[in-house]
């Protein structure tokens, strides 16, 4: 309760806030609402648009740097018998142009009140009273502000508010407390040394302890400022004198001008630029000026950083104490800006964190720099050393997790992310580019399946996937995902894509040579020079497995999908449908290999493939509007069955050609397929030429 965040209840986000004897407080930010209007909008027009306001997620709230007036809205509910309990609604943050509150009672408001950050007020922050009523209240909240708008928002019984005051001041009394004695004592060394750096670190942790009142308030109590363009500034002005400040010390203490001098020159080009800046703050609008407050101090974070690293590179043992004493309020400052600019959600740390990053960094650093340098070097170095242990034993894991995670995300995969790591993918994560898509599936495997064991099955499975896998990745592409027994592949380069499913079919033909004994020997025979009528192996063709290939080459998504604990990655696009349409169509046209026209068309015109590939017509292909060019390539096919299709790829082609101008010419039409039927006759035996077949029924059956 001391600083509110720590300890206390969170309202739990159902229904309205009800309140009775046993609230004493709560964070009630998830019980709000809250939208954005003009600052000219009022109560009336916000009560009659409540279908804008949306839940608000964090119980410390940051809304960021906005030109708009925020409202908030919330539904209360008292018990009957609170009268004599008093609770009030507190917006914790003094940093706003306006407030006003209303809370209303069956349409009519029963209270409404105003403040702003230069009115006078008895306590920092802004509240209001909760007028107990039957049936429920709703309270409306509406701020201006040009300064960041992180609001804690917080309901108090009369009571505890009451001991909540006495802590907080006792705390921040403390603090700003601190902050004096360590400015006074680092002022005497200064006195005594006549160092300048401790001259600088003295106006550090005087402006560090003024921008803190004025973030918290408490400036109002001893430096009251009628304005609120003034009382505005005061915290930006601060901002930038202690970022300065900070900066310039750094410098001095870490012996920058001597280890690094043209680094120096920034660093006091830097310190000259926050200054120039401090005394054009009045006139640009005040939202401009904490903007730039909220900016330089990032620059002065980053700089005062490379300057321990320099000064530690360069062997200045010091160094490592001073990094120590500033780390943690460095980081309490970085996310104390990112949360005011809006980049970073709004929390405790945000919200109170530099006021323990600035109590130990001040504590430790002056401890560091008047008496025990040495005892503070001995336990650095030991934290060090067990710090460097930790982050090797962390390096070894994630490299452990790392290379488990490849076998299920190639690096390909990575890269057109551009993700260094599996660590580094985020659900959603997605590129577009353009890649040949490869389908294949094999042919026969349920049958297969079916007669042998599941061990020998698997057995089988790993080992053609295991070969399939290096042809893939030695042409250049890389397996997607494995879908049972069959295989999906990326590849940049279409022709090599081609090459690949031409080795594929190849390859699977080799295995199945060794694997099968001597009924396969003989059934490969059969398949490569025609079958022996006088030696039959009856049986073994089925035993046999084909591979179809569909490729098409085009657009894609690769991206992440899934759940926030469970991700795969995945291409879409109509490319991949088409890829697998093409593979699918393999078993109907008794086909091995088929290509899309624009896999075709980049086929080097000189090349095997390309001498090897025929044009089997135009198909209409599931999911696809009109008409596509498919292609066959052959170069995978038995010798004899190549050599047929290389001899009639010409005549083919050319009674496709014909094929539209025939459907209204019967004799042109009785001429094709007298051809055709010419190009299956001439198959070697024990072969079917299936486009052809295919397309002589085309040619039979629509006349």
């Amino acid at each position: 309760m001391l600083l509110a965040g720590c300890a206390d209840r969170e309202f739990s986000g159902a229904g309205p806030v009800f309140l009775d004897r046993q609230v004493s407080y709560m964070r009630a930010a998830p019980a709000f609402r809250f939208a954005f209007f003009s600052e000219e909008s009022g109560i009336q027009e916000v009560r009659s648009r409540l279908e804008r306001f949306e839940p608000v997620s964090s119980a410390y709230p940051n809304f960021g740097l906005r030109s708009q007036a925020l409202w908030l809205e919330a539904d209360v509910q008292f018990a009957h018998d609170i009268e004599d309990r008093p609770f009030f609604l507190e917006i914790a943050t003094p940093r706003l142009r306006s407030i006003d509150f209303f809370q209303i009672v069956d349409g009519e408001i029963v209270s409404s009140e105003r403040g702003s950050e230069a009115s006078l007020r008895e306590h920092p922050f802004f509240r209001f009273h909760l007028q107990p009523a039957e049936g429920t209240s709703r309270v409306f909240v509406r701020m201006v502000s040009d300064d960041a708008m992180t609001i804690p928002i917080y309901i108090w019984s009369g009571p505890t508010l009451h001991r909540t005051d006495l802590l907080r001041h006792f705390a921040f009394g403390a603090f700003f407390g601190l902050m004096i004695s360590l400015s006074i004592y680092n002022f005497f060394i200064f006195l005594s040394i006549r160092d300048r750096a401790y001259l600088y670190y003295v106006i550090y942790i005087l402006g560090f302890g003024i921008f803190l009142s004025v973030v918290y308030g408490y400036q109002s109590y001893f430096f009251p400022l009628p304005s609120y363009k003034y009382q505005g500034l005061m915290a930006p002005a601060f901002s930038l004198i202690t970022s300065a400040a900070a900066l310039q010390f750094s410098h001095g203490f870490l012996l920058i001008r001597k280890y690094r001098p043209a680094y120096s020159r920034v660093c006091v080009g830097t310190v000259l630029a926050g200054i120039l800046l401090l005394f054009i703050l009045p006139f640009p609008p005040v939202r401009i000026s904490v903007l730039l407050a909220n900016v330089y101090p990032v620059l002065t974070v980053i700089m005062v950083t490379a300057n321990i690293f320099l000064s530690w590179k360069a062997g200045f043992r010091p160094a490592r104490y001073f990094a120590m004493a500033w780390s943690l309020l460095l980081v309490s400052v970085l996310y104390f800006v990112f949360a005011n600019m809006g980049l970073v959600p709004g929390s405790f740390l945000s919200h109170y964190g530099s006021i323990f990053g600035a109590s130990v960094e001040a504590t430790l650093l002056s401890l560091a720099l008047g008496y025990r340098i040495s005892d503070l070097r001995e336990r650095q170095e030991e934290a060090q050393k067990k710090l460097l242990e930790e982050q090797a034993r962390a390096l070894a894991l994630q490299e452990s997790y790392t290379e488990s995670f490849r076998r299920f995300v190639p690096d390909q995969f990575l890269e057109y992310l551009k993700k260094d790591s599996i660590l580094d993918v985020r659900r959603g994560d997605s590129i577009q580019s353009e890649m040949t898509v490869l389908f294949s599936d094999l042919r026969n495997f349920t049958a297969f399946s079916e007669q042998a064991g599941e061990e020998l099955v698997f057995h089988f499975l790993n080992l053609y996937l295991e070969q399939m896998q290096p042809i893939i990745q030695r042409n250049g592409g890389f397996i997607d995902k494995f879908i049972g027994d069959a295989i999906m592949a990326l590849f940049p380069d279409p022709q090599r894509a081609a090459r690949a499913a031409t080795e594929m079919i190849r390859e699977l033909r080799t295995m199945q040579s060794g694997a099968v004994g001597n009924k396969g020997e003989q059934a490969l025979a059969a398949e490569e020079t025609g079958p022996d009528q006088s030696r039959p192996a009856p049986g073994t063709e089925s035993a046999l497995m084909e591979s179809g290939c569909g490729l098409h080459h085009g657009p894609l998504m690769l991206g992440t999908v899934g759940a926030s604990d469970r991700l795969e990655t995945t291409v879409i696009g109509d490319t991949v449908n088409l890829a697998s349409r093409l593979e699918s169509l393999n078993k109907t046209l008794g086909t091995r290999v088929l290509v899309s026209r624009s896999v075709f068309d980049r086929l080097e015109e000189e090349s095997e493939l390309h001498q090897n590939t025929r044009m089997i017509g135009a198909w209409n292909i599931k999911g696809k509007s009109g008409h596509q060019e498919l292609f066959e390539i052959f170069a995978g096919d038995p010798d004899a069955l190549r050599k047929h299709k290389q001899e009639s790829r010409q005549e083919l082609e050319s009674i496709i050609h014909s094929m539209p101008a025939s459907r209204h010419d019967v004799g042109l039409r009785r001429a094709l397929r007298e051809r055709m039927e010419a190009i299956i006759s001439s198959a070697p035996e024990g072969y079917s030429d299936g486009p052809a077949t295919y397309l002589l029924k085309q040619l039979t059956e629509n006349p």
